[in-house]
């Protein structure tokens, strides 16, 4: 099914289409797939490698439309249909441009509900306080945040609890801060928790 848009023998008139996914700073995206498509039904894909390149290689003159059918995690799919004209002499152009003008921008995916780390729970908090714990998801990373600045990390065991000793160059006083983040897998950190200390 993919090979009918190829030119087999390459030639003159068969040309790469190669762009690269960028994301809104600039910096290339991975992991970004393609598809390019004629009004015939025939397709092919391609995958943006570590530099962000997309290729597509020997395409046969012609119209097609290129759309992205999935993107890395913690993006958005670029939602545009775009028209890719291929002309003998290896010429392409996307949507009107250069081929090596192209850019496909990929938004960072916003926070939400489904790809949130959950809130972890913190005990209380007094000045004598030497360890601070709560509750958690088992196998989740934690970030305790002292008021000194000092951060350090642990996980959540199996039954669901955490804990981190206090460390001993940070003294607690009433009306301090602590500040705790959870981070599960793949999912984005979790709202920071804050605790004054009684």
């Amino acid at each position: 099914m993919f090979f009918n848009l190829f030119c087999n023998n390459g030639g003159t008139s068969a040309a790469n289409i190669r762009f690269q996914a960028i994301n809104t700073n600039g910096c290339p995206v991975r992991g970004a797939v393609f598809r390019l498509s004629c009004d015939c039904g025939k397709y092919m894909h391609a995958i943006s490698d570590d530099s962000g390149c997309v290729t597509f290689r020997n395409v046969c003159p012609g119209a097609y439309t290129l759309t992205q059918v999935a993107a890395p995690f913690g993006y958005l799919a670029d939602g545009g249909t775009h028209e890719v004209c291929v002309r003998p002499g290896s010429c392409a152009k996307i949507d009107g441009l250069p081929v090596q003008c192209f850019r496909s921008v990929q938004e960072k995916e916003p926070p939400s509900a489904s790809n949130t780390s959950p809130t972890p729970g913190v005990n209380a908090i007094d000045a004598e306080t030497i360890t601070i714990s709560g509750l958690g998801e088992p196998g989740c990373k934690l970030d305790v945040i002292f008021p000194n600045g000092c951060a350090y990390r642990t996980r959540v065991r199996r039954d669901g609890t955490w804990s981190v000793d206090v460390p001993k160059c940070c003294t607690l006083e009433a009306g301090d801060t602590i500040r705790v983040v959870q981070t599960c897998g793949c999912k984005y950190p979790s709202e920071t928790v804050t605790f004054d200390i009684l």
